[in-house]
């Protein structure tokens, strides 16, 4: 059979893709199989006793078709596909997304690598100056993985799309293991289309009844105009703002991420409004303990009916998501008012106060950061590094020394920049987290200067 390894090496030259084949010999090796369709072959994987078709063995162009096809509705500007298989997805996703202005390429199976190079002539492919491919074993492109993200996150003013090629995706070597969380934890935060999609399903029926009856969270936008808003995060640097908080005596309205509840219970510290979004039953054990009193619940369709079930019915406001279509549909229904929830809660919690009119509006515990080994404040109950995370890196702190952090907080970092920058005209937002990385764009403030301005003003008024 023809081996196109050569041609398609030489065609890497003078190229921006990062192809490692170091260890491709070492792989348990594939077998080519041709096709119904003249030229157009598939190949088997062997891959821990076990073999992996790639592509139909009818007509991987048609099937490749159709997997393009069922991403249109992302209309994003950049593209992360985790699999290369032998390349006919890529091809069909150039021909149909015209919207598309970078696909990056993920492969860190040796054998699909090797498959890939040898079974079909890619010089078209390497060619297109839309695409770039990561292709080694997951150590070896680690870093290049990482600096691909940030450049997708630029390149998408946000969050880039996430799919993935299932047959490539189910042959992850194990030491690969960082990177397959990651991409599911992206995955989650970027579209949740289908991580977790039976929870979700499971969770809007069961809150149906709940989610018809409550309030909903528009009769509260403009309801806080004009005044001081604290939005908080549950990052570590939590912990010494909430010492700040309790020691300065003042008291303003306060919205929190689900997590962030417990350290403000163990401070004294009381907050209004908490968001939840999590689908996972698991977010109910973020409450473990604590009794509800005066706070009130901002919850989503498919958000924990645990989580709901926690707060009093008169206590409770619904939202639904303004970039996941369902809940824009379901929106239509209910008419509760839409929140922009994507990824992180924090978001969501964000939106809340910028739609409710609150200015300022001054966060605290974004530190997107881990400090010393501990990932949330002291007192929160989800506490330790999962590797849902990704992989740990190390960006500009706000002291401007290097502080560790993982690639779905960067993008969680980075998605918060971007919402602020789309906004900055109409919002007045200040960034009064202690430590951590540096988000860029949105103004510091020192949260003792912030709570002295506002008892001056509010004492003086």
């Amino acid at each position: 059979m023809t081996d196109f390894t050569s041609k398609n090496k030489a065609a890497l030259e003078g190229t921006l893709h990062v192809v490692k084949l170091e260890g491709a010999a070492d792989c348990d090796g594939f077998e080519k199989i041709e096709t119904r369709v003249k030229d157009s072959p598939t190949a088997a994987v062997h891959h821990e006793s076990r073999s992996v078709l790639l592509h139909s063995k009818y007509d991987p162009i048609k099937e490749a078709e159709r997997w393009a096809e069922s991403s249109k509705a992302g209309k994003n500007k950049a593209v992360f596909v985790f699999g290369l298989g032998l390349g006919y997805h890529i091809e069909a996703l150039l021909r149909i997304r015209a919207d598309v202005e970078k696909i990056y390429v993920v492969e860190v199976n040796p054998g699909v690598i090797k498959a890939a190079f040898s079974v079909r002539d890619l010089e078209g492919l390497l060619s297109d100056e839309r695409v770039k491919i990561l292709a080694g074993q997951y150590p070896q492109i680690h870093d290049d993985v990482g600096a691909a993200i940030q450049e997708a996150v630029e390149v998408a003013g946000g969050n880039p799309e996430i799919l993935i090629h299932i047959p490539s995706y189910e042959l992850m070597p194990k030491d690969s293991g960082e990177l397959q969380g990651m991409v599911e934890y992206i995955r989650l935060a970027t579209s949740g289309k289908e991580v977790f999609k039976k929870e979700k399903e499971e969770n809007t029926a069961a809150n149906l009844e709940s989610f018809a009856s409550a309030r909903g969270v528009k009769e509260l936008f403009g309801a806080y105009a004009g005044k001081p808003m604290i939005v908080a995060a549950s990052g570590p640097s939590l912990t010494a703002s909430l010492a700040v908080i309790a020691a300065s005596g003042v008291h303003l309205d306060i919205t929190v991420v689900d997590s962030a509840l417990a350290p403000f219970r163990r401070a004294g510290v009381r907050p209004k409004f908490v968001v939840s979004g999590d689908p996972q039953n698991r977010a109910g054990a973020l409450f473990k303990g604590i009794e509800i009193e005066d706070e009130q619940l901002i919850f989503f369709p498919s958000s924990s009916p645990e989580v709901v079930r926690l707060f009093a019915p008169e206590a409770r406001w619904a939202a639904c998501s303004d970039v996941v279509k369902e809940e824009v549909k379901f929106d239509e229904e209910y008419d509760k008012g839409l929140l922009y929830f994507s990824g992180t809660v924090l978001l969501g919690a964000v939106d809340f106060a910028v739609k409710s009119g609150a200015s300022p509006i001054v966060l605290i515990g974004c530190d997107f950061a881990f400090t010393e080994g501990a990932t949330h404040a002291e007192g929160s109950l989800v506490q330790g590094y999962n590797r849902r995370y990704g992989a740990l890196r190390e960006v500009e702190g706000l002291d401007g020394k290097p502080v560790k952090t993982s690639d779905v907080f960067y993008l969680y970092m980075r998605d918060l920049e971007h919402y602020y920058m789309a906004r900055r005209e109409k919002i007045t937002l200040f960034n009064a987290t202690e430590s951590g990385a540096a988000v860029y764009h949105v103004p510091r403030i020192k949260l003792a200067r912030f709570l002295e301005e506002y008892s001056r003003i509010n004492n003086e008024g």
